[in-house]
């Protein structure tokens, strides 16, 4: 979903840059063991924070897992409450001087900090099919392998994995006459491909919760920002009964997180050479395949 949202115009790919700069700058925070946290790397955080708000909404999600995961790092290297909430301050603090101002403007606008899209606030009158949801939305899973393109009308989890690992709604294409000049064949066979890497995702999510448990802060944290993420799109799912609701491009920002708990999935998998062989190969031809899909060569 980084390659081919990143060709298309709009702030996604911008909040999607910074989101992941500040998750990988916690990340780091995380592995501090016996060296007193450096106050210009919260500073850091906190702009990094702030512009990735500035640029899209979606990234104030990342406050609470920082808020959460922060507090129990400086505890462990025995930082004193005090200082404990002045670098809290110290990291939301410039986030809200970078984009504080936007959001507050927008209260006094529009009588809410967070507008959407769809906000009746906007008198843009549209619809999308189907209008509602039922328990079948929830629970089906398939279409995408097999039929990729529009399998988000199947329901969430469908919506999810056809636009994670493709560009499943089209999204660029108002016309036929206007698509980009994309390679479609090898763009619908990813969903097949990418059935090894979205193991090693799930993998990697049960071993951080089930296996090691708390032993990888940094697992546990990606973990974290994936099911507040995925929380926050299922609500918006129910919220707004539409078929392009679910849309995996909304958690671009948490590339590293996918990235992270993928490979901690797939290292369960390879544990003699001949799984390693094989997963090797699976892996080589789905990057091949998806940068040939969306770069004409």
């Amino acid at each position: 979903m980084n390659i081919y949202i990143s060709q298309y115009v709009g702030n996604e790919p911008l909040a999607g840059l910074f989101s992941a700069v500040a998750i990988v700058m916690t990340l780091r925070l995380l592995q501090y063991d016996d060296a007193l946290i450096p106050k210009w790397h919260l500073s850091a955080l906190g702009l990094v924070l702030g512009l990735a708000m500035l640029a899209k909404a979606t990234p104030v999600l990342l406050c609470l897992p920082l808020a959460l995961f922060l507090p129990e790092v400086m505890l462990k290297l025995r930082t004193g409450k005090r200082d404990i909430t002045f670098n809290l301050i110290l990291v939301f603090g410039i986030a809200f001087i970078v984009c504080g101002w936007y959001y507050l403007r927008n209260w006094i606008e529009l009588g809410k900090p967070f507008v959407g899209g769809w906000d009746l606030t906007r008198t843009i009158d549209w619809w999308q099919d189907p209008g509602y949801r039922t328990v079948y939305d929830f629970l089906a899973f398939g279409t995408s392998l097999h039929y990729p393109i529009y399998a988000g009308v199947n329901g969430f989890l469908d919506s999810i994995y056809s636009t994670f690992w493709l560009d499943g709604f089209l999204s660029s294409i108002i016309t036929y006459e206007g698509h980009p000049p994309w390679n479609f064949g090898l763009m619908a066979s990813c969903a097949i491909l990418s059935v090894l890497p979205s193991m090693g995702i799930i993998l990697g999510i049960v071993r951080s919760l089930l296996i090691e448990k708390c032993a990888n802060r940094g697992a546990l944290f990606a973990v974290t920002c994936i099911g507040i993420y995925l929380a926050a799109l299922l609500f918006l799912y129910l919220k707004l009964p539409i078929y392009t609701t679910a849309k995996a491009t909304y958690t671009l920002g948490i590339l590293p997180c996918y990235a992270l708990v993928c490979v901690s999935g797939l290292d369960l998998i390879m544990r003699n050479r001949f799984m390693t062989a094989i997963v090797h190969a699976i892996i080589v031809c789905w990057g091949v395949v998806a940068y040939s899909s969306f770069f004409v060569v």
